[in-house]
């Protein structure tokens, strides 16, 4: 099961507190799927279980239980087909357009019930562990679904795909908005462990390949340091150096997997990390000097 299907699946499984709630949860998938043909009104619904909620919500609301017909050449698409004075004016007002809010949400709960509609009707939520994306198949009602939206304290963005149009929600933080709203909370802290998940993952690697790259620069480092002194070795050239520089690219020589903190705890005493740090680089301007004059 996907995740659109789980949170459709959520959806279907509760049931709707009050008629003012119910209004505004038909509103929602109205306004994003109802087309008229000539005194009926056509739903059209993917997935019987999606159908037969609608349906009830329907006649709860408008008194009428919706014809259900069957796709032909689906077996999971449905339509709904009823007639009703009071839908046929909401959707007038859909067509008309506006300022004024299609749906008016009478208690604390409508809100929720509206966006739940919406997204029963066409919507579609990818799965958090891959992408944050959230879509609405609003066709021609787009302006009025976004108009919706707006209301609601959501930002959607329009599109165009295969010649119908399409809001959607493409930051994650907005997608919690939504599910947040919807009074689908379950759905979304599973988004934000998902984001939190993939910033520690991201930070993880982004700090090993740090580490990796430090280590990197180091033993490059090391190798040609040993590089430089062991030309000295061969040349004779060695004991040129000063006692202490000599000390320290003998011990360059003998462990040259070694980083500058490790290495430096081998001197008797210790040496700091910038210490040896300095003589190193002392020895490779006095190798070089050296080696020219040979």
């Amino acid at each position: 099961m996907s995740f659109s299907q789980e949170v459709k699946a959520q959806i279907c499984a509760e049931e709707i507190p009050r008629n003012c709630c119910a209004k505004s949860f038909v509103t929602g998938v109205l306004v994003s799927k109802a087309t008229v043909v000539g005194k009926d009104i056509s739903v059209n619904i993917y997935g019987a279980a999606a159908a037969d909620y609608i349906g009830h919500a329907i006649f709860t609301c408008y008194g009428q239980h919706p014809e259900v017909r069957k796709n032909k050449s689906s077996g999971v698409a449905r339509t709904l087909v009823f007639s009703s004075a009071g839908a046929m004016r909401l959707l007038d007002e859909t067509e008309g357009g506006g300022d004024e809010p299609l749906a008016h949400f009478r208690c604390p709960l409508c809100k929720s019930h509206f966006l739940r509609g919406l997204f029963l009707a066409c919507g579609r939520v990818t799965d958090p562990t891959k992408q944050y994306s959230l879509e609405f198949s609003v066709g021609d009602h787009a302006d009025a679904v976004e108009r919706m939206l707006w209301s609601c304290d959501l930002t959607p963005k329009c599109a165009v795909r295969r010649k119908e149009k399409i809001l959607f929600l493409s930051d994650v933080t907005s997608v919690e908005d939504f599910f947040v709203l919807a009074n689908l909370n379950g759905f979304a802290f599973r988004i934000m462990n998902s984001r939190i998940d993939h910033d520690m993952t991201t930070q993880t690697v982004r700090a090993l390949n740090c580490e990796m790259s430090n280590l990197n620069r180091a033993v490059s480092a090391a190798f040609r340091q040993a590089e430089m002194i062991q030309r000295l070795c061969d040349s004779g050239k060695l004991s040129l150096l000063p006692p202490d520089l000599a000390a320290t690219a003998q011990a360059r020589l003998d462990h040259r997997e070694m980083d500058l903190t490790s290495l430096a705890l081998t001197f008797t005493p210790p040496l700091s990390k910038s210490g040896l740090a300095h003589r190193l680089a002392r020895i490779a301007e006095l190798a070089e000097q050296i080696l020219e004059e040979k």
